[in-house]
């Protein structure tokens, strides 16, 4: 679709996600849910066309805050 994932650079991304979450302070389920978001962002799955530039800067960010409203 435009764009090539390669699945060691998804873990990576997912183990760098998880990280931030973390060291931000944010609960580890939060943190966890957080980085599965950014993955399936990175993957390409939602939005239809991956852009990194401006999806995962919005999407990341924004998975951390709503589970962490939700999960508290």
């Amino acid at each position: 679709r435009g764009a090539t994932r390669s699945v060691d650079g998804m873990l990576a991304g997912f183990a760098v996600a998880l990280a931030i979450g973390l060291v931000l302070g944010f609960a580890l389920p939060v943190a966890l849910l957080g980085a599965i978001a950014f993955t399936i962002v990175d993957m390409g799955v939602v939005p239809d066309k991956p852009d990194d530039n401006f999806w995962i800067p919005v999407v990341f960010p924004g998975a951390l805050l709503l589970f962490s409203r939700l999960l508290g």
